[in-house]
């Protein structure tokens, strides 16, 4: 460790720093015994799984889930910090580079390519909610799609569902877009964990519009059109005629002969 020289105007958290997180020699006491110091080791000692989650944190973060990893990983983030900033280094450095991990970890069980943005950012300490946009190509049939499930596919990320940490989907509004209709997939509050190895999961119900057969409607619609038609068959025949231009209509009716019961009296 590494004292500063105000220590004697300041508390500790505010002059202590931690100069190496390296293994130190083996210190011989007084009476011949040695005594091994290794800081990751005892700077966790007291706090029962708590170097299990550190651990969690360092492999998610790329730094692997082993002590050399969490060595590298402290080392960035703490050395010659002042014991007292710690916090705050946590909530403005590692938490959001953490949540930006796990989010880009989210996967949707009908959609081999989710893609999230994230709208707002981390920023402090304490729950937050951040509001997040996905894009998601899907090649199912929607009367096949009965629930939709959220979840993480990093290993490192679910086991910190053993920790303190929660990653919860509040709520969630899922639209979707076919050739031929633009529906609601689900839009309302979910509230399921997604470190949690169920996932978030949401029920996507089919809705009255989404029941209607397009195809059928157009045949019963075709059909109508044709008895309509048939049972008005003068009246549109005249209005043919009538939106003809004159001379198309002089054209078309000269040299045509209408056989009368009369001019066939005088032929005869």
């Amino acid at each position: 460790m590494f004292l500063d020289e105000n220590f004697a105007e300041v508390p500790p958290a505010q002059c202590l720093r931690i100069r190496s997180f390296n293994a130190i020699a083996p210190v011989t006491d007084s009476q011949g015994n040695q005594i091994n110091l290794d800081p990751i080791s005892d700077f966790f000692a007291n706090e029962d799984g708590e170097m299990d989650m550190w651990l969690g944190y360092s492999e998610l973060l790329g730094y692997g889930n082993t002590r050399d990893g969490l060595k590298k990983m402290l080392t960035k983030y703490f050395q010659m910090q002042l014991i007292g900033d710690w916090d705050k280094i946590w909530y403005r450095s590692i938490a959001p580079e953490i949540f930006t991990r796990i989010l880009g970890h989210i996967q949707c069980d009908i959609s081999s390519s989710f893609d999230t943005t994230q709208l707002s950012k981390f920023t402090s300490a304490g729950e937050q909610v951040v509001p997040v946009a996905f894009t998601a190509l899907a090649s199912v049939v929607r009367s096949d799609v009965h629930f939709v499930k959220l979840f993480t596919n990093s290993t490192a990320a679910q086991k910190l569902s053993l920790t303190q940490m929660v990653f919860r989907v509040r709520s969630m509004r899922m639209a979707y877009s076919t050739a031929h209709y633009n529906g609601m997939l689900f839009n309302g509050t979910m509230n399921g964990d997604l470190l949690d190895s169920g996932g978030a999961i949401c029920k996507t119900s089919l809705t009255a519009a989404e029941k209607v057969n397009p195809r059928l409607d157009d045949k019963f619609l075709a059909q109508r059109l044709i008895t309509h038609l048939n049972q008005n068959l003068e009246y549109y025949n005249r209005v043919l005629w009538y939106s003809l231009d004159s001379n198309r209509r002089f054209l078309l009716l000269d040299g045509f002969q209408i056989e009368t019961f009369v001019s066939s009296i005088f032929s005869a």
